[in-house]
């Protein structure tokens, strides 16, 4: 077995920045110059994550000089919802060689001027997935500020939320994750920005951040795969670390190098033979049932609202009753609403949209884990039921209301919540190309069965998918098998 990652562990995060046509229209910003601030803003970016043990490497930098890819408007929800379906779609369509595909975020340089006092919004706890990434306004002429802004996006990504008064930063230092940006030259990530940082790593959030040879110096290097001095690989070493390393040696095509811990909506990855990365994480593609088909995949996850009543709330929690989210939702207050309108007030939930509002809670424990708790009491003939949410710490702006139902949660017989409705799920014609032996994933591609090869599942073979790598090898079973004969 290969040793758990730790948020101690060196990790490598390969960037791509956009930067749209406003950035380039700007009269200092010729294409040269565009370029040295994107380089200088990473390196202040590089200098925050590296106290996180995370070296963020500038992969590549895309130009929207003629015209923006997407629409650009001033709301930030809309921007950010655009970029990372932009992004998803790039990794969906492009070649492997394309930066979206090796790139493990996503951030793009906005030009404009959003609404309100947002200067930057992510969506939150998705690095290394396909939405992984933000938006952030160039807001200052001094690059370190807008790189602080980019750090804490990138954070959200992490799985970060905002500092509460109870975190505690380094003295005279600005906090990275404060709900509001100052202009103080010291920035640090707080107590619980660590903590939140050391909780996703262990979940498995950061899988795709870890690289090959590099042991430390000279007198910290014990590794028998990696020079010390020259940060190469000994001779006839391959690798000298992940999770498809063995003894320097890539690991035999077949062995499990992402598992799927149970989860109803992932799938396994498997060692190639010929590297030492796990191959990138794949998942059914989304609106496939899990939960007894009570529930639908979302990007990797079967979202649920007793899942996401836990996740608030801990154990014992379960999603409220259907009249907590009927009587409760329809009010468009702190309690109850289905998000905001594009001048920040209180949407009214239809008795069809209720599930796709407000979380509405019972049980657990007495206070939730992040957010603040609020309380509803719903009289029926049955009783009085105690209806359980939560709103933000702060008016944050850069981040979805966390207690919100999340986009993707089912909400009815082939339905899901998007942006506060109950919409029809798309037709899904892949998992047809399979040939009754495989499913597709996210990618759009069969993940077969034990028995039937990729691409379409119609001959024999290992299993697995052209993303994915083979469930098993044929002839390393064949070989073992040889071997314990000749030992008998």
């Amino acid at each position: 077995r290969h040793k758990r990652q730790t948020s101690t562990e060196k990790k490598f995060l390969e960037l791509l920045i956009v930067a749209d046509k406003a950035q380039v229209s700007r009269s200092k910003h010729t294409r040269i110059e565009l370029d040295s601030r994107v380089k200088e803003l990473v390196n202040y970016l590089h200098g925050f994550y590296k106290k996180l043990s995370i070296h963020v490497v500038l992969s590549h930098i895309e130009v929207w000089s003629s015209r923006d890819k997407i629409p650009l408007k001033t709301n930030a929800k809309e921007v950010l919802n655009e970029f990372l379906s932009y992004r998803q779609n790039k990794i969906r369509t492009d070649s492997v060689d394309s930066p979206w595909r090796y790139t493990d975020n996503a951030q793009l340089l906005y030009g404009g001027s959003f609404d309100g006092t947002t200067i930057g919004m992510a969506s939150v706890k998705t690095m290394c997935s396909s939405r992984s990434g933000g938006v952030n306004q160039d807001h200052q002429s001094n690059v370190f500020y807008t790189a602080a802004t980019l750090a804490h996006e990138m954070g959200h990504n992490f799985g970060m939320h905002h500092d509460s008064s109870e975190c505690v930063c380094a003295q005279n230092a600005q906090c990275i994750m404060a709900a509001s940006s100052g202009f103080g030259s010291t920035k640090d990530w707080s107590s619980c920005s660590k903590d939140y940082l050391a909780q996703s790593i262990r979940e498995g959030l950061g899988n795709c951040l870890l690289n090959e040879c590099d042991c430390g110096g000279i007198e910290e290097c014990s590794s028998l795969c990696c020079n010390a001095t020259t940060c190469k690989l000994n001779p006839g070493a391959k690798c000298e670390t992940g999770p498809c390393c063995l003894s320097c040696q890539y690991s035999p095509p077949g062995h499990v190098c992402r598992g799927t811990d149970n989860k109803d909506c992932d799938l396994a990855e498997y060692c190639t033979g010929f590297s030492a990365n796990c191959p990138g994480n794949v998942y059914m593609e989304n609106g496939s049932p899990c939960n007894n088909k009570q529930a639908y995949c979302s990007d990797g996850i079967c979202l649920t609202h007793d899942m996401q009543c836990q996740g608030v709330w801990g154990d014992g929690a379960v999603s409220g009753v259907d009249i907590c989210y009927q009587q409760v939702n329809k009010l468009g207050n702190w309690n109850g609403n289905c998000g905001k309108d594009l001048n920040g007030n209180f949407l009214k939930c239809t008795k069809e949209n209720s599930k796709c509002g407000k979380l509405q809670c019972s049980g657990g424990g007495p206070r939730p884990m992040v957010g603040r708790d609020r309380y509803s009491f719903v009289n029926t003939i049955g009783g009085i039921h105690k209806c359980k949410t939560i709103s933000s710490d702060d008016n944050a702006t850069d981040v979805s209301d966390p207690g919100l139902v999340r986009d993707g949660t089912a909400c009815g017989t082939m339905k899901t919540c998007n942006d506060g409705e109950c919409s029809a799920l798309p037709a899904m014609t892949c998992s047809a190309t399979c040939n009754g032996n495989g499913i597709c994933n996210n990618l759009g591609n069969c993940h077969c069965n034990r028995g039937w090869a990729p691409p379409f599942c119609n001959s024999e073979g290992n299993g697995g998918s052209i993303n994915s790598g083979p469930i098993t090898n044929k002839q390393s079973k064949s070989l073992n098998l040889y071997i314990l004969v000749m030992v008998i």
